[in-house]
């Protein structure tokens, strides 16, 4: 079950373009603590090699036609107006 959520995690950050090398699933006992911290610094230091998120960089907010900077609609129709 949780393999399967993680599959669609992954497919989600990919979507909104998070690196997949940022993301790793182990499966570690409480009784573990050692690897735990082993798993902990290699995915950190992968994800720094890996430097900046590209597929997150800020873009700063986007006007789409017909709506106000409040991101209300004009007309009204969607009932942000009421």
């Amino acid at each position: 079950m949780a393999r399967r959520k993680f599959a669609l995690l992954k497919d989600l950050l990919e979507y909104v373009g998070v690196d997949e090398g940022r993301v790793n699933f182990t499966w570690v006992s409480a009784a573990e603590g050692g690897r735990f911290a082993e798993l902990v610094q290699n995915v950190t230091e992968k994800v720094k090699e890996l430097g900046p998120n590209e597929g997150l960089q800020e873009k700063g907010p986007t006007i789409q036609s017909g709506m106000s900077p409040a991101n209300e609609c004009e007309s009204g129709c969607c009932g942000c107006k009421n």
